[in-house]
């Protein structure tokens, strides 16, 4: 097998044998720094046996959605009694299940280099020795995890950095209070993990409260992102005004910031405390924010230093709009998605200037499926542009420019 100094071996979309992997671990075991076997298919654990058990310098180890048949977990135990160099290690969407978390743990333990862990779904409590020994930084998961997880996380991550809480899929209807998360879970996080900087969540249920104590402890977060669901028809505490005024005054690390909420999360007032309250902010999204242009006016007489805004499901007028574009003094780029918009859009012109380019998406019906269609809300796109507007418009699309004339 050449050439010689093979240290990385990647394969995607292939067919690999058990043969071939125990080749690799003879001809190139003590060499071999980086597998990646992605979304490949034809080997088993045999083969991994093979290469954990010879190739005691390898620092990536990644199967990520390759189809493994499984005999055993002993793959996993030789990599872990093996090797001290692994840096990654990825068997996640596998369906490898009959791995050791005590064989997780010994990695963690061992590895000094160990940065990213990337497995399938799990029982929380089972990780709780792999959590501490590891020392996490950062972990994506679930909503799934639920309030238990988000406790369990809260005491055993006391370093943890980063946190994304995904979406779970909406066919598993987790109605019980462990298959979602709220304002406990965050709550904990907040009093247990004093160094997060990112933060990104998808919560069922949300109080005041729980943001205050954000505010009130996360002093490093530099990102915040907050889905508030609707599988629940009655919040427990909205409008969530206070509670934002608190987070945002008391992370004044903050860049990057981002709610979407529900019609009634927040009124004018809890908009204006964002604008009043984001000295440092660049990026901003909100999803139904406000009741009037009262609102949205307010928030743009602060954020000094907002480059990018985003909007969805406003219910703002195109006025109120070009009004707060003109005030937001550092503002490069706006996107909004539904609005109070008028027939002819020309009520934007007020926000024209050089290089500001601005494009409309009118609302459209959009076929899905047989005899089924979608209302697609109105768009508007504005940013600045050293080389003027574009020329490749799709239909779909009109430069305010030709609307104008």
């Amino acid at each position: 097998m050449h050439p010689i100094f093979l240290k990385a071996l990647h394969f995607r979309r292939m067919i690999v044998k058990d043969e071939d992997l125990e080749l690799l671990a003879r001809e190139k075991g003590d060499v071999l720094e980086v597998l990646k076997l992605d979304k490949c298919s034809g080997f088993s654990t045999d083969g991994l046996l093979h290469i954990c058990r010879s190739c005691r310098n390898l620092k990536v180890l990644f199967l990520e959605e390759s189809q493994v048949i499984e005999k055993d977990g002993n793959w996993l135990h030789e990599l872990a009694i093996n090797n001290t160099q692994l840096e990654t290690l990825n068997f996640y969407m596998t369906d490898l299940s009959q791995v050791s978390f005590n064989d997780l743990e010994l990695i963690a333990e061992r590895c000094k280099s160990l940065v990213s862990v990337k497995i399938g779904d799990s029982e929380i409590l089972d990780l709780v020795g792999f959590f501490r020994s590891m020392q996490i930084r950062g972990i994506q998961t679930r909503d799934v995890i639920g309030n238990k997880g988000m406790e369990v996380l809260a005491r055993s991550c006391k370093k943890m950095k980063r946190l994304r809480i995904e979406r779970g899929a909406d066919e598993q209807e987790l109605e019980d209070e462990e298959g979602v998360v709220s304002q406990r879970g965050l709550t904990a996080i907040a009093q247990g993990c004093l160094d997060l900087e990112y933060i990104a969540v998808y919560v069922s249920d949300i109080t005041n409260a729980a943001l205050e104590s954000m505010g009130m402890n996360l002093k490093n977060l530099c990102d915040f992102r907050m889905v508030l669901l609707d599988k629940k028809e009655v919040i427990t505490d909205l409008p969530l005004d206070n509670g934002i005024r608190s987070l945002l005054s008391g992370c004044n690390k903050l860049r990057r910031f981002a709610i979407y909420l529900r019609p009634g999360g927040l009124t004018d007032m809890g908009l204006t405390y964002i604008g009043q309250h984001s000295q440092n902010i660049r990026w901003m999204l909100l999803g139904y924010v406000g009741e009037s242009d009262s609102g949205l006016l307010g928030f743009s007489r602060g954020c000094p230093s907002l480059q990018k805004l985003e909007i969805r499901g406003c219910c703002f007028s195109e006025t109120a709009l070009a009004t707060a574009v003109l005030q937001l003094k550092s503002l490069r780029y706006l996107w909004v998605q539904g609005y109070i918009g008028s027939e002819t859009g020309l009520d934007l012109l007020t926000m024209a200037r050089p290089y500001w380019n601005i494009e409309l998406i009118p609302p459209r019906k959009v076929q899905y499926g047989e005899g089924r269609e979608i209302e697609h809300p109105a768009h508007i796109l504005a940013y600045y542009s050293l080389a003027g507007p574009r020329t490749d418009f799709p239909p779909s699309v009109i430069p305010l420019g030709s609307v104008a004339q």
